[in-house]
């Protein structure tokens, strides 16, 4: 099976809220500057994904992932973000192993996905394709092997 190393859009922050018994981050803020129209978001571990592929990502019977809270808000320090359009995001709280589960983080805390999850990823959000890497078998770019 291919991986891939998928980047989400940065917002402007990310606020954890909640945590489990394990220190899993399941409710978090998301702050935008800016009306997003990508369907991953987040960073340093935390991701978003829009509630329409995070359904189909269960529809699919994909592994290594639930949902958690995520709650979108606009970013107060800018003007006009009462005009920000807030996106509808669930928190893909990760659980999964990266190489090995459909969805997975890997050892710098960036999303990693299979072939197949990447292939929905990529059929909603086009745009995912510049700043994914596809992996080796250790989960090495193999942009950077070239």
């Amino acid at each position: 099976m291919t991986y891939y190393q998928v980047g989400g859009s940065a917002n402007a922050h990310i606020e954890e809220l909640e945590f489990d018994d394990a220190g899993t981050v399941i409710a978090a803020e998301f702050y935008f500057d800016y009306t997003i129209s990508r369907e991953v978001m987040g960073r340093y571990g935390i991701f978003g994904v829009t509630r329409p592929l995070f359904e189909l990502l269960v529809a699919g019977g994909f592994t290594g992932f639930h949902s958690g809270r995520a709650e979108p808000k606009a970013w107060p320090h800018i003007d006009n973000s009462d005009n920000i359009q807030l996106p509808d995001i669930v928190l893909l709280v990760v659980t999964g192993s990266a190489m090995i589960d459909d969805v997975g983080l890997n050892s710098r805390q960036e999303l990693v996905v299979s072939d197949r999850v990447y292939e929905i990823i990529e059929s909603r959000d086009p745009d995912i394709a510049a700043t994914a890497s596809e992996l080796d078998s250790n989960g090495r770019s193999v942009d950077s092997l070239m």
